[in-house]
């Protein structure tokens, strides 16, 4: 089976170009990613943590490794050593300045003014075997590892952070949708406690009843997850019943 390398889509003002894209020197031996749902808000509730998900790597670059194949003035010194001395087994060279490979990635967070009327950095398409992501790169760190004699890096580690990218018409149409927080319930209370904390209303328990179906008020359990809505015109007219 052939070896699938990542590859990275950095967005250009046409979109993710596959003529802009380019593969990584080595896969990364693991994939961190990392996504929060819910955060606790006051009363003790769960509401929508609306935290970006983010994805985090490191990339091994090493310009000194077979996989690196010699340029054409390695190959033609290489001949002109064999055809001065007969039999001789010489040495290619094939270690090279790791920093441009570096550049390709550390250039994808510069903010390019072709994407916006602010320049930003480039969205990015990740993409290696089914893994998909679409994400900003918000920092990397970069550790040189191996140096030629002249002091030329030929060997890095390179921690990549990328974070969920969404775009301004994605994240609109999200904003307006509403989350309703929920809360556990603890012991002791009951849906006219848990309004008059939520609403400042013991009598408009009935919301909450409504939102979790709940027919007979007194069978509320300890540990039970309750969505408390938030109040809206419509509901605060309503008088109690």
């Amino acid at each position: 089976m052939k070896l699938e390398k990542m590859r990275i889509w950095p967005e250009t003002q046409y979109g993710h170009s596959r003529l802009a894209s380019f593969e990584v020197l080595y896969n990364p031996s693991q994939i961190q990613m990392v996504q929060v749902g819910w955060q606790r808000g006051s009363g003790n509730r769960l509401v929508p943590a609306n935290v970006p998900t983010t994805l985090s790597f490191e990339l091994f670059l090493d310009t000194s490794l077979p996989d690196s194949l010699p340029s054409f003035m390695d190959m033609l010194k290489a001949a002109s050593y064999l055809k001065a001395m007969p039999g001789a087994r010489p040495k290619i060279s094939v270690a090279k300045d790791v920093r441009p490979y570096i550049e390709k990635i550390t250039d994808l967070t510069k903010p390019n003014g072709t994407l916006s009327k602010r320049p930003r950095p480039p969205s990015c398409h990740l993409q290696w075997g089914n893994l998909a992501f679409l994400g900003v790169l918000m920092q990397v760190t970069t550790s040189y590892t191996r140096f030629l004699a002249d002091g030329t890096p030929t060997r890095a580690t390179l921690s990549c952070a990328f974070e969920e990218w969404k775009s301004a018409e994605t994240q609109q149409k999200q904003s307006k949708l509403v989350d309703d927080p929920t809360r556990i319930v603890k012991r002791g209370e009951t849906l006219s406690s848990i309004a008059a904390e939520e609403y400042g209303n013991g009598a408009l328990w009935r919301i909450i009843a409504a939102a979790n179906q709940i027919t007979d008020p007194r069978r509320l359990r300890p540990g039970q997850l309750l969505t408390v809505p938030p109040l809206r015109p419509n509901r605060l007219g309503q008088p109690p019943a």
